[in-house]
């Protein structure tokens, strides 16, 4: 009921915040340049992947250790402090070598690219240091189950924050140049917000007293950092590393990553549900299993990846239904992004069908593995991508990254029906994907009308109509009954 509860009101959260997201992808596409738009993107998705390396793991390992002591533990203050100063060191002595680097970096990307990128290059490291902040005290709630009021943080208050500056910028209030400084800057704001609300919670607290942990327990502690070091590492390589290397390979440079931007700004609606569902079963899983109770664990396990499915199929109906109309709402300079988010939409679907098989895996024993299967995957996507992008450009970079996903997943889904014997797919499965299908019919087939917006709206009602009627037939989850008998009793959300 917890986790159920918590990943409503996640989803909720989430998903205003994706409206506000649909929003910034609207604005940016109609008053941002390709080329500037390019470059905002460009230096985020290095900023994302630049806060794994400054993390080194300590996200995950705050996650994972700090509801291993007591509330009143003083080694969870001790964990904490580690887990804030880190970023700060290592932020300071990366950048050394990015500064050292900086005409080699500047000059693997496209000569037409070179003056915008030189000029913001030294914000990077900002940057970095505010996501890795960002990241780790998002961890910290939601080992703490606060993770709605987190998602809160990042999906809505940062978000309008960024739409405020879209506009100031449309309206030539500001320049450019102040909308790069700014948008960086802004970061600071949720760090100050999560850190404020991670203080009133139970068990909080610093301290630098080193020897509060023993010798044996900083060998368990930076063992598991190390390798969730990597396996982030790797996991954001996959996430991101397409788009990085569009920049620089394709032959359009940052104005191709302006395109792939929109297609996996659809894509992060997409996965809204899996993302609320993983972040609120995930506490519970690992309770579960240091508790060795592993019926308990199966049952999560199996539970989550069957809800996940639900919304999972129906967010897939949506977003295929609507596509053509998202590229009218876009205009024609996009009409790039339709066959992109169907390509990126094959891996992210397995990804999400497969449940929660990273979360799982990263809380056991087994949690190097993860690490194994993303190193051979982050290679093979690097691989493609070097190959597949001079060609296919946009194309390629999606095609490389869905075949990724679907090697990710795949090797994870095997190792835990062996392992754990965990299997996320049943009758259930399928019952699911054939009221999908259903939906998809209809939606497909019902005739275009005079709007695109319009068109959106009457089109995702009818899907969502025979979409829901289905499932309430077939009844899949038991979670999803006991949820609506709740709200027609207690006559609220949650």
């Amino acid at each position: 009921g917890i986790v159920f509860r918590q990943s409503v009101k996640t989803t909720i959260v989430t998903s205003l915040g994706a409206a506000l997201g649909l929003l910034i992808v609207y604005l940016s596409a109609h008053f941002i340049p390709k080329q500037e738009l390019g470059c905002s993107r460009n230096l985020l998705y290095q900023a994302v992947i630049g806060t794994q390396f400054v993390l080194i793991g300590m996200q995950s390992t705050l996650y994972v250790f700090i509801p291993r002591y007591a509330v009143h533990d003083k080694r969870r203050h001790l964990l904490l402090s580690l887990g804030l100063i880190i970023p700060f060191i290592l932020t300071g002595l990366l950048s050394v070598l990015y500064f050292l680097f900086k005409a080699q970096i500047i000059a693997s990307y496209q000569a037409q690219d070179t003056l915008l990128l030189t000029k913001y290059f030294a914000w990077l490291p900002l940057y970095t240091l505010l996501w890795s902040l960002i990241t780790l005290l998002e961890q910290y709630l939601s080992a703490q189950m606060k993770v709605a009021i987190s998602t809160f943080v990042r999906e809505i208050v940062l978000r309008i924050f960024n739409i405020i500056l879209i506009l100031l910028y449309a309206n030539t209030q500001i320049n450019f140049n102040q909308f790069i400084i700014w948008g960086v800057c802004v970061h600071i704001i949720p760090v100050i917000i999560m850190f404020i609300i991670a203080a009133k919670t139970e068990g909080f607290g610093l301290s630098l007293n080193f020897k509060l942990i023993s010798k044996g327990e900083y060998k368990s502690i930076f063992d598991f950092a190390f390798f969730h070091l990597f396996l982030n590492i790797t996991i954001s390589l996959l996430t991101y590393i397409d788009a990085v290397m569009l920049g620089a390979l394709d032959r359009s440079g940052l104005q191709a990553v302006a395109v792939y931007f929109i297609a996996q700004s659809i894509i992060s609606i997409y996965i809204i549900p899996f993302r609320s569902l993983a972040a609120a079963s995930t506490p519970a899983i690992n309770k579960a299993y240091h508790e060795e109770n592993t019926h308990e664990v199966h049952d999560l396990f199996t539970r989550s990846s069957l809800n996940t499915l639900i919304v999972t199929i129906c967010m897939a109906v949506l977003i295929i239904c609507n596509l053509q109309n998202a590229v009218l709402i876009l205009g024609d300079n996009y009409s790039a992004v339709k066959p992109v988010v169907m390509i990126l939409m094959i891996g992210r679907t397995f990804d999400m069908m497969t449940g929660l098989n990273n979360e799982v895996i990263s809380i056991s024993k087994y949690y190097r593995v993860n690490f194994y299967i993303s190193v051979v995957l982050v290679v093979i996507i690097i691989i493609l991508n070097a190959l597949l992008i001079p060609h296919w450009g946009i194309y390629g970079a999606a095609w490389g990254s869905s075949f990724a996903l679907f090697l990710f997943n795949l090797g994870k889904w095997l190792f835990l029906k062996n392992k754990m014997q965990l299997q996320p797919f049943s009758i259930n499965t399928l019952k699911v994907i054939s009221a999908g299908i259903m939906a998809t019919l209809a939606g497909c087939f019902l005739p275009y009308l005079f709007n695109p917006i319009v068109d959106t709206i009457i089109r995702s009602i009818v899907i969502l109509t025979i979409y829901g009627i289905a499932i309430l037939y077939i009844n899949p989850s038991k979670d999803l009954k006991e949820y609506l008998l709740s709200v027609k009793k207690n006559k609220r959300l949650f």
